[in-house]
């Protein structure tokens, strides 16, 4: 996102008129994955100009754009979304920049080279990545019996990258309840367990957020959304796979859409009525050509593997890529 600037414009294309808007549309501070990151101005604290399906309002300095808004009585779908700065050159003249706004990317460490994982993390935050997905797998709970790292690990990340920027750790393992503490005490900001690994997620849902620590959901592809709906309200970030994790020769599972859209809706409806934010998450066979299908489903966030730590091309040019087909 942009640096500080002196206004924004923003210009909102709406599918139904005569909406009343009553969330936040707007959020301070750098981090956009933060879930604790203090909420902006209200936008009807700011003069709007409307059409019949169009809404414009000019506000103060601002940093962070919500992706979406919360509407009362209804889900509105955005058609579009433009944000127009407000920035001077040095001769003084004003040149807007209109900047769209886009899913998320994360990458997954796996397909990189752990002689140089330093490096490949350090490349990729300076190619604008600013949260890194761990996958952690024990070697018994996915199919294939990988083993892949654990908290020793996600402390040299944490260590290396500072503070700024976003990690989780996605517990592909038998003992999450019993472990995750050792991954909160390393530095993840989120720990992401497995539905069906965890005995009593309410408990342990109960247990991180007294110790402070973001709060994952993740789901296989097979499993349903509603073994996950009734635990939206404590939760900061849902993962939907589409892949069996740790099966390896896997497609990307364009059949888990109606699970996606699912919780797209859930979650926007309970945003919509004051409740908790929650992101949604996709994993599994991500890359430049499913992108923006997956983002039009509504996902927040992406985590890419070979689609982004590969030979082909550097970090930022495969990012470029990406960020091309999102449009």
């Amino acid at each position: 996102m942009p640096s500080w600037c002196d206004w924004v414009g923003i210009s909102i294309h709406l599918r139904y008129s005569n909406v009343t808007l009553t969330g936040n549309l707007l959020k301070n501070g750098c981090n956009r994955s933060a879930r604790s990151a203090p909420r902006g101005p209200e936008i009807h604290q700011y003069p709007l100009v409307t059409t019949s399906n169009h809404i414009e309002v000019r506000i103060g300095r601002i940093h962070y754009l919500s992706q979406r808004l919360t509407y009362s009585g209804r889900v509105i779908t955005i058609l579009s979304i433009c944000v127009s700065l407000n920035r001077s050159t040095s001769a003084g003249i004003v040149n807007p920049v209109l900047i769209a706004p886009h899913m998320e990317i994360t990458p997954s460490i796996l397909t990189a080279d752990f002689t140089r994982l330093g490096e490949t993390l350090e490349e990729a935050v300076a190619a604008g990545i600013n949260w890194i997905h761990m996958d952690v797998m024990d070697g018994n709970w996915v199919v294939n019996k990988t083993i892949t790292f654990g908290p020793a690990l996600i402390r040299s990340v944490r260590d290396r990258l500072g503070p700024e920027v976003t990690i989780d750790c996605h517990l592909m393992i038998t003992n999450a309840e019993a472990t995750w503490k050792q991954y909160a005490e390393a530095g993840v900001d989120m720990v992401i367990a497995h539905i069906e690994a965890v005995e009593d997620f309410p408990a342990l849902i109960s247990e991180m957020r007294q110790a402070g620590i973001g709060i994952g959901c993740v789901l296989n592809p097979e499993t349903p959304s509603e073994d996950v709906m009734s635990l939206l309200p404590e939760l900061d970030l849902v993962l939907v796979m589409s892949v069996v994790p740790g099966k390896g020769g896997q497609s990307f599972m364009p059949e888990v859409e109606g699970k996606v859209r699912a919780f797209r809706t859930a979650i926007d409806e309970q945003e919509s009525n004051g409740g908790r934010a929650v992101k949604l998450m996709i994993d599994g066979g991500i890359k430049d050509h499913n992108a923006a299908m997956v983002s039009e489903w509504g996902i927040d966030i992406a985590v890419i593997g070979s689609g982004l730590i590969n030979d082909r091309g550097t970090i930022a040019e495969n990012l470029i890529t990406i960020q091309e087909a999102l449009g």
